[in-house]
């Protein structure tokens, strides 16, 4: 409200962004040399490293962030004071264009970019086109002499002092950007049991998810100005939301067979990727745009709300930032909470259990008398979420069949299923006693009491070879537990004096245990340290010479 010109400041963080992605990648590998060099060996406690770390990557990111969470408050009051007879259209039509600037922003930086140019090429892209914005919005707003209307200013009132009604919608915005990063927490490790964990099946599934955002809100952009009571419209979303956020566990359940009977359609080759990329992307549309374009239509709604009170462009700002703490809030609760407590289920339905609340709170307040027909549709919603809730189960003998790489579960029944913060963690057992244990899908090891395995073969020799070549060898360093069979191996050598197992994951030393006396050593020699550690800062941290180290 204070900017007089917010399209001139609007260009201006565009070109400091573009200084900073030119910057970014120098800076970040004198930071992560000093780091790993100097901090990290001199410290202590793990909870002092995680300090560390996340200390150094809020300095590199955090201004750029700061950078870009002022940059759509300000484009949105340039727009609104351009066209202040209709902002909740101009707000939706600016939602829409920079959520698919987004999410074709993640296909071509993933799939052409960083082949193409590598990882600092595509920042210098992104700068590029930073850059390019800059000069773009300079020239329009100084060159063709807009002359927008005055800033939306708020209704008398000490600025000090958020109105009850502000709040309200701050914590609408809130709670539904929490709920929707619940979903897309939940929703990517679910597909990354479907499509694979590699770099490619997440960038489909973040574009899918952005896309249904711009979607929806595209498709709310005429309705906004003409509702007659955007409240309530807003409270039906919600309540919509939440059940299309429920009907997507036993749909996700349903593509298990989709993408087997896809493969065995698909040639293995290049031109049979391009298909299973095209396919998954379709899976990830099919599961998750519903519910995003539901979310796409709740900030335009909210920031219409707070205009259409006299609560000025400030609303904007604030709704964006409460929009984006709620969405951090989502994510660490998922990933440091609801999964590795209640397990992924529970990540979707806890953010559809958010929305469905958040949805009767603001139906509540729209007040009025609710028709009959509204009602029941309402009692029949309840009815259905509460069965959705209580009923629907992920199958772990589905979940872990790693459908991307067979086509068809492998079999075996399924003896121990942790969805840890890291991986989904499976081991199976079949009929013959043979045991493997998996992530996310993807089996890491695999022993038979009855013959020699190809992976024993592998975990043995991973051992046995680099003893071979340093039969002096006195201390060894492991990265990753897999079965622990290598460590098992290593342990059988009297000569060593210690083995530490780095392992990130907690859930696959758990299960590991499960393979019994193959890999009995790695759990009860003295000379065994199992250290739940990101590797590259335990080897960092404690400066410990090893003579051998295998991953």
């Amino acid at each position: 409200q204070k900017v007089q010109r917010p399209l001139l400041w609007y260009a201006g963080i565009e070109a400091l962004l573009g200084v900073a992605a030119l910057l970014f990648d120098g800076v970040f590998r004198l930071m992560q040399g000093w780091l790993f060099d100097s901090v990290i060996p001199g410290l202590d406690a793990g909870w002092t490293i995680d300090v560390v770390k996340w200390g150094a990557a809020v300095a590199l990111t955090l201004p750029q962030a700061i950078m870009l969470g002022a940059t759509f408050p300000l484009m949105s009051a340039g727009l609104l004071r351009l066209h202040p007879d209709a902002p909740g259209s101009s707000l939706s039509w600016l939602y829409f264009t920079n959520s698919l600037g987004a999410s074709i922003g993640v296909l071509a930086s993933g799939f052409y970019l960083v082949g193409k140019v590598g990882l600092p090429g595509t920042i210098l892209t992104a700068g590029l086109v930073n850059f390019a914005l800059a000069g773009a919005v300079y020239l329009s707003e100084r060159v063709t002499g807009f002359a927008p209307t005055p800033a939306l200013q708020p209704q008398s009132g000490p600025s000090s002092v958020i109105p009850a009604a502000v709040r309200a919608m701050l914590l609408t915005a809130f709670l539904t950007g929490a709920a929707s990063f619940l979903y897309e927490i939940g929703w990517i490790r679910m597909l990354s049991l479907v499509l694979g964990s590699a770099t490619h099946s997440f960038e489909l599934m973040l574009s899918a998810f952005i896309l249904g955002l711009a979607l929806g809100s595209f498709y709310i952009r005429k309705k906004i100005d003409a509702s007659g009571d955007p409240l309530r419209l807003l409270g039906w979303i919600q309540v919509v939301m939440a059940l299309l956020a429920l009907l997507s566990l036993p749909l996700y359940m349903q593509t298990f067979d989709i993408m087997a009977a896809a493969l065995k359609a698909l040639a293995r080759s290049e031109q049979g990727y391009l298909g299973f990329t095209l396919f998954s992307h379709l899976i990830c549309l099919v599961l998750m745009l519903p519910v995003t374009f539901c979310a796409g239509m709740t900030l335009p709604l909210i920031t219409a709300v707070l205009l259409r009170g006299g609560h000025g462009e400030g609303s904007i700002g604030r709704v964006y930032a409460a929009n984006t703490l709620g969405a951090i809030v989502g994510v660490l609760l998922a990933v440091h909470v609801v999964m590795p407590l209640l397990g992924l289920r529970m990540v979707v339905v806890v953010g559809a259990l958010v929305d469905l609340g958040l949805g009767l709170w603001l139906l509540a307040r729209a007040g009025g008398t609710m028709a009959r027909p509204a009602q029941l549709a309402l009692t029949a919603a309840l009815v259905l979420a509460a069965g959705l809730s209580l009923l629907t189960r992920l199958d772990p003998q589905v979940t872990s069949s790693g459908v991307f790489r067979h086509g068809a579960s492998p079999g075996g029944q399924v003896i121990f299923h942790r969805d840890g913060k890291t991986a989904t963690v499976d081991v199976k057992r079949d009929k013959s006693g043979a045991t493997s244990i998996s992530t996310n899908g993807k089996v890491d090891a695999a022993l038979s009491p009855v013959e020699v395995t190809s992976d024993d073969y592998t975990m043995a020799l991973a051992a046995l070879l680099p003893l071979s070549m340093r039969p002096e060898a006195k201390d060894v360093g492991v990265i990753g537990m897999g079965s622990g069979r290598t460590t098992h191996a290593f342990l059988l050598n009297p000569k060593l004096d210690r083995v530490d197992t780095v392992e990130i994951e907690p859930a696959m030393i758990e299960g590991a245990q499960l393979f019994g006396a193959d890999v009995a050593l790695g759990f009860s020699d003295p000379r065994s340290h199992l250290l739940i550690e990101d590797a590259k800062t335990h080897f960092a941290r404690h400066r410990r010479q090893y003579d051998i180290i295998i991953s």
